[in-house]
């Protein structure tokens, strides 16, 4: 997928109000070490890194090479902890036993090929008592923009790929919150939140399929391909749609808390 893209467009209308947000859930002493688990580009360790202070330091830790490149690549903060962009699988952590004081994973669990072993994991390198704050999508019924994502691919390709199931497939707070304790930690808390987000047009929503199950149909479409699901995700956001064309509407997750 474009970098760009995620971090121009994605970051600040999706995952950078929710990265605040899990901030706050998270809540880190100035001088903590943090990990941030499926860091991606390092949204939420940047604003981890800010909260802890320049004797800080966060481990930003990603599958993906080149999303985590493309962090690294952002000038430092000033006055913001250093961050370690690490390679890596979520459950198999290049951290010694109790090294962070706090944990974050950012709408990465229901994508885990294992999530008890991640969590696990995570729970390992944690030190006594450090903190566990995770997000995770709501239902898509709570997401008007997959929805209408899904349809839209439905109505073009025939099929959404999955997109409306793996996403989402941690709706079930109860589910969530016993997945997390199997896994060693405790005091586990699960709460809804809900935020309202804004993309500037629908062609931008419509590039929010390089981070589908369908990525690799949307890339394969001609021109007129991409106009005739244009219409349709427009079609399927219905009153989403402003007036000025951009799509406004809402995100629901669910925050989760815990404690090593």
């Amino acid at each position: 997928m474009s970098e760009a893209f995620y971090l121009s467009v994605l970051v600040p209308n999706l995952y950078g109000p929710w990265a605040e947000l899990l901030a706050d859930a998270l809540d880190p002493r100035p001088g903590s070490t943090v990990l941030d688990v499926a860091s991606g580009p390092g949204t939420v360790a940047r604003v981890v890194a800010r909260r802890i202070g320049a004797i800080g330091h966060v481990y930003a830790c990603d599958e993906s090479a080149t999303m985590l490149a493309a962090g690294a690549a952002l000038a430092p903060e000033h006055g913001a902890g250093s961050i370690d962009y690490l390679a890596c699988a979520a459950d198999e952590l290049p951290l010694p036993d109790d090294r962070v004081d706090a944990v974050t994973c950012q709408q990465g669990l229901q994508f885990f090929p294992d999530r008890v072993a991640a969590l696990a994991e995570m729970r390992r390198v944690a030190r006594p008592r450090a903190r566990l704050a995770l997000d995770v999508w709501r239902g898509i019924d709570d997401m008007p923009v997959y929805q209408a994502l899904a349809a839209a691919a439905e109505d073009v390709f025939g099929s959404a790929g999955g997109l409306r199931e793996t996403p989402f497939s941690l709706a079930d707070p109860d589910a969530l919150a016993r997945l997390v304790a199997e896994a060693g930690w405790t005091q586990v808390d699960v709460s809804p939140r809900d935020l309202p987000i804004e993309f500037a047009a629908v062609a931008h929503v419509l590039q929010s399929y390089e981070v589908t199950p369908v990525a690799d149909a949307f890339r394969a479409l001609d021109a007129g391909g991409r106009d005739e699901l244009e219409r349709a995700v427009r079609r399927h956001l219905g009153a989403h749609v402003d007036t000025d064309g951009a799509v406004r509407t809402t995100t629901g997750t669910h925050f989760l808390t815990a404690t090593a």
